[in-house]
């Protein structure tokens, strides 16, 4: 695999053409140690009084004791952020309202990352366009990732000012989120968090909590209910005044640079000058309305992108006018010169009369930093609020018969590590957008025989558009695009919007008929925002939606009082703990580094891409028994009868012709007998590593063959090479080792049941119509030996609950990104 990269023509810097092993895989010379560097844990006296630290906050020590340890930890955070209580006063009506904001130095913790000397080989200043060659066609095609190879970051870069020093420019480009979080148990203390981080670090960085990820920079004012004042049109737009003016205490420091710019020398020892911009503004729709001031989903225009009208949302083919700054701050001021004009124009357009913060940010139009969601626009959005209701009230109009099976149908799908499992989801209500984002992978399968033309026209075609649905929402999450992934998803849009044209009339009572609203009109802009800022992950508040969890387990260590300055004095302590504990981290780095290079003169380097060589790692073993004893054991199963038959042809007729069996071949001069007293070595769990087809890195796969694990069988399936042209899906039977004669070590093998049995009669056009790709096993007694190393990944299959004799099945191919591509060509 050959990678271009054409930088940003003001970066200076020439195109590259490399291969894959060399794309990205940049290594970086660990520093050399210096004085300063020999206590990396100070203040505190070693190692070990660091950790202690770290464990006496996680136990929640008492208050006396916490004070005394996190007084020791505040010498670490001299210097840095600090945290500052602001108060502000807002006029409503002829009343001025004070509120108080806490917040810490937004530019401060700008120079804070930049400062850091582990971080600095990481930053990625310059727009990037990026391409993959085409291996059929040689031609190199566009590939979207991290937020530097996509159109928004080059167009910055295009139009900021010009330098006078000999310095290039390059924007400090930065993520915010904001959202109010419940932090009590029950539901009645509220924190609004505001949360930083920078886009220019890789994503793997970026979106965690540790040196470089997540940080928490501000605290947003919660007014409190009035039923006086709620409600009233005055009162909703003076809490978005307060919201703004808030923010603004955040953002007063980074609009004067994002004019002026800052210089910096990186660490590629180039001089730059750097203009903080907000690149992506991430939040759910309530939370988008607030930051783009618009009126919410009942204005004349409910979308905080463009000017789409609220009747036309569904309208997926015209490209409606994009709201700008330029026209929000031109409205502002026709509304200072005459409220009632100003009103009226704003509200044909759905604007709040209210100046907007983000107009001072240059080169940080709010409209475009605002970003398709996944997580509340799809997974708690489109299917958790909208197409699972419908298909409950479904269900319950036609059949409770159908009701009860479909829920003890959830509860017999297979499980598959990081899915969540449902005893019943029918009428389980939750508000856990990752819970509904499960759900979707599943009902399908459970649904697709119960709901048909027959029993119910408006549940088969709810079934199609939920296929649809799933469909767009792997598109839109996979972690690479290319051109043409981009091309297809945009194709499964305008199919998905011709599907929910075919519930227009319906006898069930209240079924949803009117699709024109704004979490499903935002399907529009969810591949310009790939196109515009790379891929979703980018700007999902999965990331920081993480980071409530754990201000609410902070918040149970408050007094209840002051909340805001206790939870953000604890979150500065443990960023202090984070950055020790990387200081630390980079020393012992160096230390063996230093150790290595006595052996190896090359020295060692740091590798962010340093992956594990095996293909597979076996677990839980067993203790080791005969062929006659597991036949013994598992007496009623065909597969177990003629296993020594099985393995006795498979030693002597596959094995032999395999690569890396050379020598084992050569001394195999007369045919090797197995019998049932022949010893194996059983397991009971198999990880598996694997390379990408989303993003050509290295993917694992946690896999069982367990009779009895956690109370249940848990026997799992997998994708394997067949032969050098086919693939075929297999359920594990058994896995285990053997050792042969003319082998150094042990033989790793699986017996399993493919799934490689004639489906009868043409595809059904049930098949057809909801995508499902169905296979067939073969009878158990027909099972055969694979070795490990022929596993292309881990599976998870579906069963047919209609199936006759239970060996059709369904394959989950929505289970990742790596699966939904590898199916998109099973079936191409």
């Amino acid at each position: 695999m050959d990678f271009k990269t054409d930088y940003h023509p003001d970066s200076k810097r020439s195109s590259k053409v490399e291969s894959w092993d060399k794309f990205r895989n940049t290594s970086h010379p660990l520093p050399a140690l210096n004085n300063d560097a020999t206590q990396p844990w100070e203040p505190f006296k070693s190692k070990a009084d660091c950790e202690f630290a770290s464990i006496a906050i996680d136990a929640k020590l008492s208050q006396a004791n916490v004070e005394r340890l996190l007084a020791l930890i505040n010498k670490v955070a001299e210097g840095g952020a600090n945290i500052e209580t602001q108060k502000i006063t807002v006029d409503w009506k002829k009343t001025k309202i004070p509120v108080e904001v806490h917040k810490r130095n937004l530019w401060d913790w700008a120079k804070e990352l930049l400062a850091n000397k582990s971080l600095a080989p990481h930053f990625e200043w310059d727009a990037q366009r990026v391409y993959k060659r085409n291996e059929s066609s040689g031609q190199f095609v566009r590939l979207y990732d991290e937020p530097w190879t996509a159109d928004r970051w080059w167009n910055i870069q295009s139009n900021l000012p010009p330098t006078h020093s000999g310095a290039t420019h390059a924007p400090f480009s930065i993520l915010l989120y904001a959202d109010k979080t419940r932090l009590s148990s029950f539901g009645t203390v509220q924190g609004y968090p505001v949360i930083a981080r920078c886009m220019n670090l890789p994503t793997h960085i970026r979106n965690g909590n540790g040196v470089g990820g997540a940080r928490v920079v501000g605290w947003l004012p919660v007014l409190g209910d009035d039923p006086e004042k709620e409600g009233k049109l005055s009162y909703t737009n003076f809490k978005r005044v307060v919201w703004h003016q808030s923010f603004k205490t955040f953002l007063d420091e980074i609009a004067t640079y994002s004019s002026a710019g800052m210089v910096h020398e990186c660490y590629d020892g180039q001089k730059r000058v750097l203009f903080p911009v907000i690149l992506v503004l991430s939040a759910d729709y309530e939370e988008q309305c607030m930051m783009s001031l618009i009126r919410g989903p009942k204005c004349k225009c409910p979308c905080p992108v463009c000017l789409s009208p609220k009747e036309k949302l569904r309208d997926f083919s015209t490209n409606y006018e994009r709201r700008t700054t330029r026209k929000g701050r031109e409205l502002w001021e026709i509304y200072k010169e005459n409220k009632g004009a100003g009103n009226a124009a704003m509200k044909e357009v759905g604007l709040r009369p209210a100046e907007n913060i983000f107009w001072d940010i240059q080169h940080s139009d709010p409209h475009d930093a605002l970003s398709f969601d996944r997580l509340h626009f799809n997974h708690g959005g489109l299917f958790g609020r909208h197409l699972l209701p419908e298909l409950q009230k479904i269900i319950k109009f036609v059949s409770s018969k159908i009701e009860g099976t479909m829920g003890t149908r959830f509860d017999k799908m297979p499980r598959w590590r990081d899915l969540n499992h449902f005893a019943n989801a029918v009428n389980t209500s939750f508000s856990d957008g990752n819970k509904f984002h499960d759900m979707s992978k599943q009902v399908l399968f459970v649904a697709q025989n119960l709901l048909t033309p027959q029993t119910s026209p408006e549940g088969y075609a709810l079934l199609q558009v939920i296929r649809s649905y799933l469909e767009l929402d792997c598109y839109i999450g996979l972690d690479v695009h290319m051109e043409d992934t981009l091309a297809a998803g945009e194709a499964e849009l305008k199919r998905f919007s011709q599907l929910l044209d075919l519930a227009k009339e319906s006898q069930i009572p209240d079924l949803k008929t009117d699709w024109d609203f704004p979490k499903a009109h935002y399907l529009k802009h969810a591949f310009e925002d790939i196109r515009n800022k790379g891929a979703s992950r980018n700007y999902s508040t999965r990331p920081n939606e993480g980071v409530h969890t754990l201000l609410k387990a902070v918040y149970g260590r408050t007094n209840g009082k002051e909340i805001a300055e206790q939870i953000l004095r604890i979150d500065q302590h443990r960023l202090a703990l984070n950055l020790l504990f990387s200081r630390i981290t980079e020393y012992e780095s160096v230390l063996l580094a230093q150790d290595d290079s006595a052996v190896n003169d090359t020295g060692v380097e740091c590798s962010s891409f340093q992956l594990s060589s095996e293909k597979f790692y076996l677990g839980s073993p067993q203790s080791s028994m005969t062929i006659a004893n597991l036949q013994a054991e598992y007496p009623q199963d065909a597969a177990f009868q003629d296993f020594h038959n099985v393995l006795e042809k498979f030693i002597n007729e596959t094995l032999p012709d395999l690569e890396g069996m050379e020598s084992y071949k050569a001394q195999l001069t007369s045919w090797q007998r197995v019998g049932r007293h022949y010893p194996v070595s059983e397991f009971r769990f198999l990880k598996v590593n694997y390379e990408s087809t989303e993003t050509w890195m290295q993917a694992t796969d946690y896999l069982h063959c367990h009779p009895w694990f956690h109370q249940k069988p848990r026997y799992d399936c997998a994708l394997v090479q067949m032969s050098d042209a086919d693939q075929a899906f297999v359920r594990f039977v058994l896995i285990f080792q053997i050792q042969l004669a003319g082998l150094d070590k042990p033989l790793s093998l699986a017996l399993v049941q493919p799934y490689t049995a004639g489906l009868p009669g043409s595809t059904r056009s049930v098949d057809k119509d909801l995508g499902l790709i169905r296979v067939k096993a073969v009878p158990r007694a027909s099972s055969i030996v694979i070795p490990l190393g022929s596993i292309v990944r881990g599976a998870l299959l579906a069963p047919d609950f209609k199936s006759r004799d239970r060996s059709e099945f369904f394959v989950m191919n929505h289970i990742d990104g790596d699966m939904f591509l590898r199916m998109k060509e099973w079936t191409r």
